[in-house]
């Protein structure tokens, strides 16, 4: 496993296990003393520094949230779980989930290979692989529908391609709102 967390500059520090690249140092050692998490270094904010305000861990990656409601993962992406349109690499260091730039987002629930987020205007965003949601939240993907698919009635249930029983990702589903 691994922890994180925002010291008062805004910097993330990690440490534990970095196997998949999920302490965003650059490489994929462990490390049993913190230190502060790496962007990419085409991933520039505006101001050029990036002050963290959120951050939350999964099995093997990590998010975080700037100041500026941008959010970047590093880690394991084996079923999508960092939101990058990179065909499931690892990422060692901090990239722009750049799908969500202007969404607002605002905090980040992740679990083993799934993903909510929160945004400003209260629309939730899931992405990853959802095979470890909990059972009694299973209903709750009935009100899901693909953030492209927004005429859809919120009735309607999500379609889940299913290939040898293994569920296909589908980034960015979007939870309708009430």
């Amino acid at each position: 496993g691994h922890s994180s967390w925002i010291v008062n500059d805004g910097g993330i520090y990690c440490s534990g296990s970095g196997s998949c690249g999920q302490l965003g140092s650059g490489n994929g050692n462990d490390q049993l003393s913190p230190r502060q998490m790496k962007f990419k270094e085409d991933d520039n904010e505006e101001n050029g520094k990036k002050e963290a305000v959120y951050v939350s861990c999964g099995e093997e990656f990590t998010l975080v949230i700037t100041s500026t409601r941008k959010v970047y993962a590093c880690g394991l992406n084996l079923m999508s779980q960092l939101g990058l349109s990179n065909n499931y690499k690892n990422e060692d260091k901090l990239c722009n989930v750049k799908e969500l730039n202007g969404k607002g987002i605002e905090v980040l629930q992740c679990s083993q290979s799934t993903i909510f987020g929160l945004s400003n205007d209260g629309g939730v965003y899931m992405w990853g692989m959802p095979f470890d949601l909990p059972s009694q939240t299973e209903s709750s993907l009935e009100v899901l529908e693909t953030a492209n698919d927004s005429k859809k009635d919120s009735d309607q249930s999500l379609n889940v391609n299913y290939n040898a029983g293994v569920i296909q990702p589908q980034r960015f589903i979007s939870v309708l709102k009430k």
